[in-house]
C-alpha cells in the first residue's frame, strides 16, 4: 500500500496533464453519429457530452427515435454491467423509466441533488413519499417503501415501475453529499456505498448511475467496479468473502497487489472507450486513489 501511495503521488503531474486534456472530439464524433442525428440530443444541456454508437443504450420498440444518451459499461470479466446516464430532464424522464424496465435495472444510483449551485441538475423523476403514485408517460412508478438510511446522506426507496400490467421493482439510491466536478472530503461513506449496493445487487441485473452530465461522478462511482480483465480467481483476495460478494475494486487491488507501480490511468482509458469522457476531473481522478486507500484501509 505504501508503494501505491508513493506512486500515485510522484505520477500525479502526468494524470492532471492526461485528465485536462480535452478529447479530440472529431474523432469521437464519427463513432457517434445517432447521437449526432437525434433531435433529443440537440435538446440536451451538455452539448459537448458525447453518447457513443458501440456502447449507446438502445430504447426498443421505437419506430422512429430509440435515442437516450445512457451508455453501457461492462467489467472486463462480465461480473457486472453498469449503465451510466445523464439525469432525467422533463422531456427524458419516459424514455429514462422505458429504459429502467426494458434493461431490468435493480438499482438506480443517483449521485447529484435537483438543484446544485443555484442550476437544476435534474427534475425530480420519482415519487418521494410513501404510497405515492407518479405517472411518466406509459410507466406508473410506485414508492412501495422508503428506507432507513444505509449511509448516512443516502436515502432509499423501493419503487414499483408498471407497464402494461407487468410489475418490477428497482431500489432507488439518492446520494445527496457529493458536490459537482469535486469530490466528497471523506472517502468511507462512498466505499461502504459501493459495497452495500454490490452486495445486494443480483449479478444478473445492470446498476443503473447517474450525476446530472453521466460521465464525473457517475464514472467515478463505476470506476470503483472495473475489475482487472485477467481476472485473478480463487486467490488469498478472495478468502473469507460472504457468499455472492463481489468487491468491485479488484482491478486495482490485484493489480496494485501484484505490481507496486500500477496507476489507474489504464482503467480510464478503458471506460471512456465506452462511456465518453469518464472521470472529469483530476480531483474525482484522485478521490478514486484515496477511495481505494480507503478499501485497503477498511480491509
Amino acid at each position: 500500500m505504501l508503494h501505491f501511495c508513493l506512486v500515485a503521488a510522484a505520477t500525479i503531474p502526468i494524470y492532471l496533464i492526461f485528465l485536462c486534456a480535452k478529447p479530440k472530439k472529431t474523432s469521437k464524433e464519427s463513432k457517434s453519429k445517432v447521437h449526432k442525428l437525434s433531435a433529443k440530443a440537440q435538446n440536451q444541456p451538455y452539448t459537448d457530452v458525447l453518447c457513443l454508437d458501440a456502447t449507446r443504450v438502445v430504447i426498443k420498440g421505437r419506430d422512429k427515435d430509440d435515442y437516450i444518451h445512457a451508455s453501457w459499461i461492462h467489467v472486463p470479466d462480465n461480473s457486472c454491467r453498469y449503465i451510466c446516464t445523464q439525469g432525467p430532464l422533463t422531456e427524458t424522464l419516459e424514455d429514462f423509466w422505458a429504459m429502467v424496465f426494458q434493461e431490468k435495472t435493480k438499482f438506480v444510483v443517483m449521485l447529484c441533488n435537483i438543484i446544485e449551485g443555484g442550476a437544476e441538475k435534474c427534475v425530480l423523476y420519482w415519487p418521494e413519499k410513501n404510497g405515492q403514485i407518479e405517472n411518466y408517460g406509459a410507466y406508473l412508478v410506485k414508492n412501495v417503501e422508503v428506507k432507513p438510511d444505509p449511509v448516512e446522506g443516502v436515502r432509499w426507496s423501493l419503487l414499483d415501475i408498471i407497464y402494461k400490467e407487468e410489475i418490477f421493482q428497482v431500489y432507488h439510491v439518492f446520494v445527496t453529499w457529493w458536490p459537482d466536478q469535486l469530490a466528497p472530503i471523506d472517502p468511507a461513506p462512498m466505499v461502504n456505498l459501493y459495497k452495500w449496493v454490490k452486495r445486494l445487487n443480483e449479478k444478473d441485473h445492470p446498476i443503473l448511475v447517474h450525476c446530472s452530465a453521466g460521465v464525473g461522478r457517475t464514472a467515478t462511482f463505476v470506476g470503483l467496479s472495473v475489475r482487472n480483465k485477467y481476472g485473478v480467481r480463487n486467490s488469498y483476495l478472495f478468502k473469507d468473502m460472504n457468499d455472492g460478494f463481489i468487491v468491485g475494486i479488484d482491478y486495482a487491488n490485484v493489480r496494485i497487489r501484484e505490481n507496486a507501480n500500477t496507476d489507474l490511468i489504464d482503467v480510464i482509458k478503458e471506460m471512456r472507450a465506452q462511456r465518453y469522457q469518464s472521470i472529469q476531473s483530476h480531483v474525482q481522478y484522485l478521490f478514486l486513489h484515496i477511495c481505494l486507500l480507503e478499501y485497503f484501509i477498511q480491509k
